[in-house]
């Protein structure tokens, strides 16, 4: 017998989870949500989804990184079917964070 199952992950799961049209859904109704529109402030929008997805206020260097990954896909947008802040949101609702239960 097995207490514990072994955690196993192929690369198949996660692109199937972070192409699936549900979650990209997901995402934009996420970075839609009325208490991330309601700032312009990019801190304050990253604590909304942080609040929002995790459960609790993102660390120093969880906003520092997010303000730049936001940054960097407003640079890079064209031909993206998310904006940057609906490309944020589907990053969270990725992370092993989210996705399993400790």
């Amino acid at each position: 017998s097995t207490p514990r199952r072994p955690q196993t992950t192929v690369p198949q799961q996660a692109l199937f989870f972070m192409n699936s049209p549900f979650l990209v859904e997901r995402a934009k109704s996420l970075a839609g949500h009325p208490l991330v529109t309601a700032s312009d402030e990019p801190v304050a929008r990253i604590s909304a989804l942080y609040r929002l997805v995790l459960a609790r206020s993102p660390l120093e260097n969880e906003v520092a990184t997010a303000r730049e990954f936001v940054a960097a896909s407003e640079a890079g947008m064209a031909g993206n079917k998310l904006n940057p802040w609906q490309q944020f949101a589907q990053l969270l609702l990725l992370t092993n964070e989210f996705v399993y239960v400790d």
